[in-house]
Formats: C-alpha cells, sequence, structure tokens
C-alpha cells in the first residue's frame, strides 16, 4: 500500500501543465509573473509546457526571495 501511495505521490508532482489555465487557481497570477519575466517558458508548441513540482519549486523560490528582501510573499 506505501509503494502505491509514493508512485500517486510521484505522478501528482509529474503533472504536466501545457498552459495558465491548467494551473491550480492559486498559483496562476505567479505563474504568469514568472512567465512574464521569462523564469519559465513554453516549448515553443505551449504556453508553459513545466511539471508541477518544478513549477513549485519556482513559485516557492520567488516567495523567499520576496521574504529575503523584505517584500511582503
Amino acid at each position: 500500500m506505501g509503494n502505491r501511495l509514493g508512485k500517486g505521490m510521484l505522478n501528482n508532482l509529474d503533472t504536466l501543465y501545457l498552459n495558465i489555465s491548467e494551473v491550480p487557481a492559486g498559483w496562476q497570477k505567479e505563474a504568469l509573473i514568472l512567465l512574464k519575466h521569462g523564469v519559465i517558458k513554453g516549448d515553443g508548441k505551449n504556453q508553459i509546457a513545466i511539471k508541477r513540482r518544478d513549477l513549485l519549486t519556482a513559485i516557492l523560490t520567488r516567495r523567499i526571495e520576496k521574504i529575503q528582501n523584505g517584500r511582503k510573499p
């Protein structure tokens, strides 16, 4: 059972977002900011083409940077 749970969690992290509309609503604003600044990019065919874990890493990194610079995340 534990192995199936682990694989399910990995599959969730491996979700591939191809467009901003596929990104969870709470992340969309930050994803658009990251896209605008070139932190994340599309693949020439899709708007963003990024795995969930990579987008989460980029968003958390942005939030940490804002906190370190005395701004509200």
